[in-house]
């Protein structure tokens, strides 16, 4: 019984330590968020851009620079593709949408039929 207790404690024990960490990181977060909000963003922002750029960074090095920007471009692509295809939907131009998803794949294709000629 008294293992029992002694885990149960522990087990108490962890789950406030992670509830007071927590409140620790948060509660001064949400303040500035909400007392700041436009700086908030921009912060948010700058820590996205940051850690996305060190991730592009670090893969171009691991793939190499012709392989990296052409899977980089057919992501764009893609992307491209599909935004311009949620506009177009927006915007009561649903007859154009699929024409623009289309598109979008195709270039893709043309992409990688291309990037299969380099590489030979």
């Amino acid at each position: 019984m008294r293992q029992f207790l002694i885990s149960a404690a522990k087990i108490l024990l962890g789950i406030l330590a992670c509830a007071a960490a927590g409140f620790c990181i948060v509660f001064p977060l949400w303040k500035w968020a909400t007392a700041h909000p436009a700086s908030y963003t921009w912060a948010a922002l700058a820590v996205i851009t940051a850690a996305a750029a060190c991730l592009l960074y670090k893969r171009c090095r691991i793939l190499g620079k012709r392989t990296f920007f052409l899977r980089l471009t057919r992501i764009l692509v893609m992307a491209a593709g599909i935004c311009g295809c949620v506009v177009l939907v927006l915007h009561q131009r649903r007859i154009l949408a699929p024409i623009c998803l289309l598109t979008a794949a195709v270039l893709c294709a043309l992409i990688s039929m291309g990037a299969r000629k380099l590489e030979r």
